[in-house]
């Protein structure tokens, strides 16, 4: 729902806000200091508050960002690091050989193939492309 509500505004956009509403509703329950519980990002958040250093909106807001952004975008990683490793299984048997986790790896699959097909990186010059290595 969050990422089709980029639009454009077709059929697509209308399925996933059709029942906006109560998942809206649920969603702005859960981004309030008092549902943030005792310890974890919620909280450091609304500490935040406390601080002087973000408004009371404005933690509701970075708090709903992470809640709404955050689960797409690791299902789709980790979806996209399942599929790269099925797709390159030379890749994986190097990666499986590793005597230490390699977390370099996720971050290959995040650069490979983004979790999100919307957002873009531009340089701040010209750059030429580079063949990838294989390590």
């Amino acid at each position: 729902m969050v990422f089709n509500s980029f639009g454009p505004r077709n059929d697509l956009f209308n399925k996933a806000m059709a029942n906006a509403g109560p998942v809206r509703d649920w969603i702005m329950s859960r981004c309030s200091r008092a549902a943030a519980g005792a310890s974890g990002l919620g909280l450091q958040i609304f500490a935040a508050v406390m601080a002087g250093e973000l408004t009371q909106d404005e933690a509701g807001m970075l708090v709903r960002s992470f809640l709404s952004a955050g689960i797409d975008t690791t299902a789709y990683g980790l979806g996209n690091a399942l599929y790269c490793m099925a797709r390159y299984p030379e890749q994986w048997t190097i990666l499986r050989n590793k005597s230490e986790p390699d977390p370099r790896a996720f971050e290959e699959v995040l650069r490979f193939e983004a979790p999100v097909q919307t957002f873009f990186r531009t340089t701040t010059r010209p750059v030429e492309g580079r063949r990838r290595a294989t390590r």
